[in-house]
């Protein structure tokens, strides 16, 4: 209860060192992308290397060489939202097309057939 207390009386500025400490410290940032890469998709991350490797680092769906965010260097691991199968590492835009989509192919085949129609 104490602990709570004191958190919420200081909480600004444990959450700006906290934040402080992650932007400087690599170590802390590795740590933490590893935790999440393997309590989100299950993946290691020598499994998430060997897979960009295998795409010869590069986006699966356009081929950029770039993650293509101002946030982060790294790929999305994708996956499949039913069965949480990952699929592969994809550029931030193509992760979002694909999720804004709602993995649907017939959504994606009438964006094509929308774009192919208004081509100039």
């Amino acid at each position: 209860e104490k602990r709570k207390k004191k958190y919420h009386e200081n909480r600004d500025q444990i959450l700006k060192e906290r934040k402080e400490k992650y932007a400087n410290d690599p170590k802390l940032r590795e740590k933490s992308r590893e935790y999440s890469l393997r309590r989100i998709y299950g993946v290691e991350l020598e499994d998430y290397n060997l897979m960009l490797e295998k795409q010869n680092g590069k986006c699966a769906i356009c081929g950029s060489t770039s993650s293509n965010s101002t946030r982060t260097k790294h790929y999305c691991v994708d996956h499949d939202h039913k069965s949480k199968k990952v699929r592969s590492l994809l550029c931030h835009k193509c992760n979002f097309a694909i999720g804004y989509s709602n993995d649907s192919i017939d959504v994606l085949k009438n964006a094509i057939k929308y774009l192919e129609h208004h081509e100039k």
